[in-house]
């Protein structure tokens, strides 16, 4: 209502001070149209000297009151609560405007590690969060394909290698299990053999049947030997006959059917016989446990190069588990075709979660190694730049025990805190300032790459301030106010207005740079109320 009640009276007086000159102007049209330029003169001269009678006649505009007086029930309902301007002790602060920046350190510009072309799958957005290993991109690369099918050729030729290690291992175990029994039965054969002038020897039928070559070939008949089955089982069968012919020959002899000459030969036929199935026992036990050792040494060699292609594909980029690769588990997909698989696609992936500031790729797109294809920032946590002057060297703070506090003008009202990481030590010779850099948490996200922030940097020094509640400055014609009181009005019901500058805002109060002295009383509360009534005080009345 108060508004409407201003306007009508401007209106009013806007108005009256026209008048005249709309009377004028209506008298040099009359004089245009009915008596020349002379008439015209005569006229335009008497408007003028209506005007200025006029403006003598109308009164200059009432000095507008800084005092005003409340009435005893607006008073009470106002309850004004009165307080002191007091000193308080505050940090030192030096306000410079700064800018975020993304943290160097959690930015990195994705480029490929093999060349290839953008494929028109999806590909990720500007200003998409993805986590660590979240796909952004795929690329066709043949550099990528050659080293996949190297890695499977790898994996089947540690397979092959495998396969050989193991059946050299079992064939080295049964052959040390063979060995010992063979022996045994050459120890029973020899202490069953009596030796006598005449060169007569028998051997007993449980000791021929029980070392018979049959009974061992059955032993061993669900085991691998490998050759060994063919050497060792031969020299022993060979063993065998040349004790069976011996024993023949011996008997003959000892019924005199023939002479001691061929008993003789057999005897040392199977001595010989015997020495030749003990060199091939020695050889057998040398070189089944070599040739498992060397299985072994193709296995580890084919598991290097396994490993090899499989890091070749992680220096490209692609996530490959070495584990996995070597493992038996692996070998099972190697039966799959080489052509059924997509050997070139290439995934580019984030290297860890954050928010992509920059996207470059495109499909169809031919990449190279040079290409930034995305750029990724982890915003949780950002930098801040900003430029000190020199004449605010001495208010920074020291990097140990320095807070900044940081406003925004995006976020009224609400105060961030940063950790100030370095000051620089050149000072910049055109603007004459200093580099320094903060660090600050952004878990919600709402500090963004290049928001301007205003820095307060609180150093450990303190100075006193004048301050008052922050609800006792109200702001009247574009200008901050108090309200003092008038100790003089009957009552205390009487209030004037005081112009201040006022600082920064310390929590629930504000610092008061000129204006105020210590001591000084003003309304604490009811400010506003007050600023109502003065400003409907300073109105002018409509005639």
């Amino acid at each position: 209502m108060s508004t409407a009640i201003v306007s009508n009276r401007r209106l009013g007086r806007y108005f009256e001070r026209a008048l005249p000159w709309v009377a004028g102007l209506a008298l040099v049209a009359g004089g245009l149209g009915y008596g020349g330029r002379k008439w015209l003169r005569v006229n335009q001269a008497a408007a003028v000297q209506a005007a200025k009678a006029a403006e003598s006649r109308s009164e200059p505009p009432a000095a507008k009151k800084a005092s005003i007086e409340l009435s005893p029930e607006k008073f009470a309902k106002a309850n004004i609560t009165l307080q002191a301007a007091r000193l308080d002790r505050v940090a030192t602060e030096a306000g410079v405007w700064g800018q975020i920046s993304s943290n160097a350190n959690r930015q990195v510009e994705v480029r490929p590690r093999a060349m290839g072309v953008v494929r028109d799958s999806k590909i990720a957005l500007q200003g998409q969060n993805v986590a660590k290993g979240e796909v952004l991109a795929v690329l066709d690369s043949p550099d990528v394909g050659l080293c996949r099918l190297n890695l499977r050729a790898k994996q089947r030729e540690l397979d092959a290698a495998r396969h050989e290690a193991d059946w050299k291992s079992e064939i080295a175990r049964n052959v040390a299990l063979l060995i010992p029994e063979m022996q045994k039965a050459i120890q029973e054969r020899r202490g069953a053999i009596p030796d006598d002038d005449e060169h007569v020897e028998t051997i007993p039928p449980e000791v021929a049947k029980r070392t018979d070559t049959r009974v061992i070939e059955k032993q061993f008949a669900e085991r691998q030997l490998g050759t060994y089955r063919g050497t060792l089982l031969q020299a022993y069968a060979d063993f065998d006959i040349a004790c069976h012919e011996e024993q023949k020959t011996a008997s003959l002899r000892g019924s005199n059917i023939m002479g001691e000459h061929i008993p003789l030969v057999a005897r040392h036929t199977r001595e010989g016989v015997e020495a030749k199935l003990e060199s091939t026992i020695e050889q057998a036990r040398f070189d089944a446990p070599q040739q498992e050792r060397l299985a072994k040494v193709a296995e580890r060699q084919a598991e290097a190069n396994v490993i090899d292609a499989a890091q070749r594909l992680r220096l490209l980029g692609v996530d490959v588990d070495v584990r996995e690769a070597v493992s038996r588990e692996a070998m099972k997909g190697l039966d799959q075709p080489d052509y059924e698989l997509d050997v070139t696609s290439y995934p580019i992936t984030a290297p860890f979660a954050g928010r992509i500031l920059t996207r470059n790729a495109v499909p169809s797109q031919k990449a190279d190694l040079t290409d930034v294809l995305f750029v990724i920032a982890d915003l949780s946590t950002v930098w801040v730049t900003a430029m000190v002057p020199e004449s605010d060297l001495g208010k920074l703070p020291k990097l140990e025990d320095g807070a900044i506090k940081m406003t925004s003008v995006a976020y009224p009202g609400r105060v961030f805190s940063a950790r100030l990481l370095s000051v620089g030590s050149v000072v910049e010779p055109r603007n004459r300032t200093v580099p320094i850099l903060a660090q600050t948490e952004n878990p919600d996200g709402v500090l963004k790459v290049g928001l301007s922030m205003r820095i307060i940097l609180d150093s450990a020094a303190g100075e006193e301030v004048l301050t008052v509640p922050g609800a006792a400055v109200v702001e009247i014609d574009a200008q901050s106010c108090v309200f003092t009181p008038d100790s003089t009005a009957p009552g205390n019901r009487a209030f004037t207005s005081r112009p201040v500058e006022t600082g920064r805002k310390l929590g629930d109060r504000v610092e008061i740079k000129a204006g105020l002295s210590k001591g000084d009383v003003i309304a604490a509360s009811g400010a506003f109320l007050l600023k109502s009534e003065l400003v409907l005080q300073n109105e002018p009345e409509e005639e």
